[in-house]
């Protein structure tokens, strides 16, 4: 028995229409899907920039300076580092530590140190010299440079960015304050 009629309202569906229709979705579920995985990956992206990028330089201070002046003059230096970052890691590298006493430039270098977020480290260097020259000590600056990198998230570590530090102080007075900058 033959479905077919010459009556165009009782002829079977054509089949071929609704391929067409179905292909219409499934482009509309592509670019739906595509565009919520673009938006979806601009805000991660912005999450990771933004929100877990360190704000604020590491803080560092002064605690002691000790000046030795016998032949071999030195000066010691004690450090306290802070990272006031709650998301991000200090990385510091290639850290030098000059100082002047008695007018004689004195240098030492500091082992690679890294703090996690939002912790404190405190830092030691002896600065020595060979023979003095004055009878009085001025030590009055203290510089640190080197490289710090910020590592977010336990996998991703920034580029070195220089770090340099200079801390004044007084033994007579007692005070010393400390500026870091981060480049």
């Amino acid at each position: 028995m033959s479905l077919i009629t010459v009556d165009p309202d009782k002829s079977p569906r054509d089949c071929t229409r609704k391929r067409h229709g179905s292909s219409r979705r499934k482009r509309a579920v592509i670019i739906a899907a595509s565009t919520t995985l673009l938006v979806l990956g601009i805000i991660i992206l912005l999450w990771l920039t933004l929100l877990l990028r360190p704000s604020n330089p590491p803080h560092f201070s002064l605690l002691a300076a000790t000046v030795t002046a016998s032949d071999n003059g030195s000066v010691i230096v004690i450090f306290s580092v802070g990272n006031p970052n709650a998301h991000a890691a200090a990385l510091y590298e290639q850290l030098q530590v000059n100082a002047s006493f008695a007018g004689i430039p004195l240098g030492g270098s500091l082992p690679p140190l890294e703090q996690q977020a939002a912790e404190g480290d405190v830092l030691m260097s002896a600065l020595l010299k060979s023979s003095s020259s004055s009878s009085s000590p001025a030590t009055t600056e203290v510089k640190k440079d080197g490289a710090v990198r910020w590592k977010v998230a336990n996998w991703w570590v920034s580029g070195r960015h220089a770090l340099a530090v200079v801390c004044a102080f007084s033994s007579v007075q007692g005070w010393s304050q400390c500026n870091t900058h981060v480049l």
